[in-house]
């Protein structure tokens, strides 16, 4: 579930699904990545990539979505995800393309 069901509260997100706003393309110059509980980082999926850059992009301070059977809220501020559904909160990190695509 993409945007919100109910009025976000100020500074966050109510933002259209990628697909259907028209503002990205498939190909990305940074990556949106979340931290493991191991120190490893991981990508989000595409269309979570597509939706966390468009909330940035219209320069909001923080947004809620769901997946995988979960809450989440990402602060772009101070740069967390938090699992509302759980309470757990992750660092979350954006990774330029350069460094990621790189031999």
């Amino acid at each position: 579930r993409w945007g919100a069901s109910q009025a976000p509260a100020p500074g966050e997100a109510d933002v259209t699904a990628p697909q259907e706003s028209g503002l990205l393309s498939g190909m990305y110059e940074t990556r949106y990545q979340w931290e493991m509980k191991n120190g490893a980082w991981a990508d989000y999926d595409d269309e979570e990539q597509q939706y966390l850059l468009a909330a940035w992009m219209l320069g909001r301070n923080s947004v809620c979505y769901a997946a995988r059977g979960f809450e989440y809220k990402i602060d772009f501020f101070m740069m967390r995800q938090t699992n509302v559904s759980l309470g757990q909160v992750r660092q979350v990190r954006v990774k330029p393309r350069q460094a990621w695509d790189a031999p």
